[in-house]
């Protein structure tokens, strides 16, 4: 459910290169920036009553890696997607973040951390 919605929610900013927890490579390694991927990094159970849901109403917290050749592309998309998310249903708060160079891909990630919480939604 969570991964769906943050899909939808930034797809849009990038072209549709917005992917699940790796960047595809071209038979030639040239990635096609700028790109967003976002990883599930926990989904905590809500104990209630009757014990825990099926996953709908975990807590989730997703990380999300704005990636762009330059610093200021990658923080303008990073304002963007920070944006995109807060319109989002069930509703986010963002937790944390950082920016990084990546020698590797010559490229800029600014990244944030979101907790989504649909049991909330649901009270």
């Amino acid at each position: 459910m969570i991964p769906g919605v943050v899909y939808t929610a930034l797809k849009a900013l990038v072209a549709d290169r917005c992917y699940p927890s790796t960047f595809p490579q071209s038979p030639t390694n040239d990635a096609i920036w700028p790109a967003i991927r976002y990883t599930i990094i926990s989904a905590d159970p809500v104990p209630d009553i009757c014990g825990t849901d099926t996953g709908e109403t975990d807590q989730t917290t997703v990380q999300v890696d704005y990636v762009a050749k330059t610093h200021g592309a990658a923080v303008a998309l990073r304002e963007q997607g920070r944006a995109a998310l807060m319109a989002t249903f069930p509703p986010c708060t963002r937790q944390n973040g950082f920016e990084i160079y990546d020698s590797e891909t010559k490229t800029h990630r600014a990244t944030d951390d979101y907790l989504f919480q649909p049991s909330s939604s649901n009270s």
